[in-house]
């Protein structure tokens, strides 16, 4: 199973050739008459949180706007499709640690300090009340548009992780407690309620309600019977412990020796099958020199 954490034109929108901060995407005519070339209609699956924002109406924001949703559209159906076929509770408690925990929020606190760093934290309202330049009106649209991408990307995983993830966090509160900020003014997120998101828990998921008032971290509530908390190794790190080399240790993976598995292409090994392992490699290793 090759499951991609990556979060699609991430690092390009930031600091990447599609970054549109650089000179080169300033606003000439060759530059837009170049990407409207490239602006095609595609109709992917939008999941169950539809993205709206506000429109002003220039080519770069629609170039920008196809090929965002267009690429969020694609790894939020491919993340699904995949995490509703895993039924390994200790595997999918490792993706949401994975994807959620580390990447999307990860990614979401970079780019609000990306935003705040480059004065484009604003209302789009403000900004063309202002007349601000257009080439600021439009970057700022991008980077909030990405922004808006990340938070629905980040939702669509957790209703489909609903039964390990421990506490749910709402649009709002995913701003405020990760971001301690204001979700972005007229522009985010509409939950379709006509859309079914596949659970495991098919009867009653256990879901913690956020408490209204979320302007300090929120604690994390102590795990249910039902989500998993074990620790995971990688190769790397029980080549620390054993000062095995890397390979051996992948062949015993291979081999089966050592239990394993291998989301996004990387073999991670629960603690209690390695120090089983461990320990009967141990016994063996005694006997034989007795």
């Amino acid at each position: 199973m090759d499951l991609q954490l990556r979060f699609p034109l991430f690092e390009e929108l930031l600091q990447g050739s599609l970054n549109p901060l650089l000179p080169a995407m300033a606003a000439d005519t060759d530059y837009y008459d170049r990407i409207e070339r490239q602006i095609v209609d595609s109709v992917p699956d939008e999941g169950r949180y539809a993205i709206y924002f506000r429109e002003i109406h220039h080519v770069k924001q629609r170039y920008y706007k196809r090929l965002l949703m267009s690429e969020t559209f694609a790894y939020c159906n491919e993340l699904i499709s995949i995490l509703e076929e895993e039924t390994s509770p200790n595997i999918r408690a490792y993706y949401r640690d994975a994807i959620l925990d580390k990447h999307l929020t990860t990614c979401l606190k970079r780019l609000s300090e990306k935003l705040e760093a480059s004065d484009l934290n604003h209302p789009l309202d403000k900004l063309i009340e202002q007349n601000a330049d257009i080439d600021k009106i439009c970057n700022s649209y991008v980077l909030q548009l990405l922004k808006v991408c990340l938070a629905k990307a980040y939702l669509e995983v957790q209703d489909c992780l609903a039964d390990v993830v421990r506490y749910k966090l709402s649009e709002k509160e995913l701003y405020s407690s990760l971001l301690n900020e204001l979700p972005p003014i007229k522009t985010g997120l509409k939950l379709r309620p006509e859309r079914q998101v596949k659970s495991l828990l098919k009867e009653s998921p256990i879901v913690h309600t956020a408490p209204a008032n979320v302007a300090t971290p929120i604690e994390p509530i102590a795990p249910t019977s039902f989500i998993s908390d074990e620790k995971f190794l990688s190769v790397k790190e029980i080549g620390e412990k054993t000062n095995w080399d890397e390979r051996t240790i992948r062949r015993y993976l291979k081999d089966g020796k050592l239990k394993g598995s291998k989301p996004g292409g990387s073999w991670i090994i629960a603690q209690s099958d390695f120090d089983a392992f461990y320990n009967h490699y141990k016994n063996q290793q005694t006997t034989n020199e007795k």
